[in-house]
């Protein structure tokens, strides 16, 4: 199949989906690679790694999942944890159709295989992208299977080092742990000035109540804080603005 439509310009929707999704599939597979890591690491089955990436599949989560289950977190706070931090995928899904009008029109089995596999990166290159051909169903369909397959990939690789790296070096590694949660607070407090109250407040919480509780619920605790503060400070945003082609046009209302 030609990577171009008839007027030789624009390139097919599968194309301009693997274009949006190559450098979030980079990131996606670097992530996941000290995900596997650290997973093995902290005595997680290598099964269930796996298991985590392909069923899952949220960095952010799958990291605060290892990180309690490490620190003896029983299983139910685990899955709460988890369910309250991937609330944002829920909304994530209900305004897609909103931004990709042609996702919504989709029958209903292809539409709940596209909302699987939503991530806040997908999302993002689905609402802001500008090439015409990326609006549609199928290049958001070939971006959000590119960086799924990627991050299964990355988790596979991290898991198979696990055996190569020395004992010292992986335990070293676990640093890379702190180092995503900077990464990802650093970007969202700069952004919003106010998020830096809810994090200093839910760091002192943590910080009290980890000397009268155990350091998972501690932390779970702290987590559901950060989660109920974010949740409110961005009840006031202004929702993205859609998506245009060069001429300004905006996109996706054609399908």
């Amino acid at each position: 199949m030609s990577d171009v439509n008839r007027s030789g310009d624009t390139p097919s929707p599968a194309i301009a989906g693997l274009k949006l999704a190559l450098p979030i599939m980079a990131a996606y597979f670097s992530v996941a690679f000290s995900f596997g890591l650290l997973a093995t690491e902290s005595g997680l089955p290598a099964w269930a790694a796996v298991a985590m990436s392909v069923l899952v599949y949220a960095g952010a989560s799958q990291f605060m999942a290892v990180a309690l289950i490490a620190a003896g977190t029983a299983m139910p706070a685990i899955v709460l944890a988890v369910g309250v931090l991937n609330l944002r995928h829920m909304v994530m899904t209900l305004a897609l159709p909103g931004i990709r009008p042609a996702v919504g029109r989709l029958k209903r089995p292809w539409r709940m295989a596209l909302y699987a596999g939503i991530t806040d990166e997908a999302f993002a290159a689905a609402s802001f992208a500008r090439d015409p051909a990326a609006a549609r169903p199928a290049a958001l369909g070939t971006l959000v299977l590119a960086i799924y397959l990627s991050w299964i990939a990355g988790t596979l690789g991290g898991i198979a080092a696990g055996a190569l790296v020395p004992a010292d070096l992986r335990a070293a590694m676990a640093a890379g742990l702190y180092a995503l949660f900077v990464a990802l607070l650093v970007p969202g407090v700069k952004a919003r000035p106010a998020m830096a109250l809810v994090v200093s407040a839910a760091a002192i919480l943590n910080a009290a109540l980890s000397a009268v509780l155990p350091a998972g619920i501690a932390l779970l605790v702290a987590i559901l804080c950060v989660a109920g503060g974010h949740a409110f400070i961005s009840g006031g945003g202004s929702a993205p603005e859609p998506a245009t082609d060069a001429a300004g046009r905006r996109l996706g209302r054609g399908g």
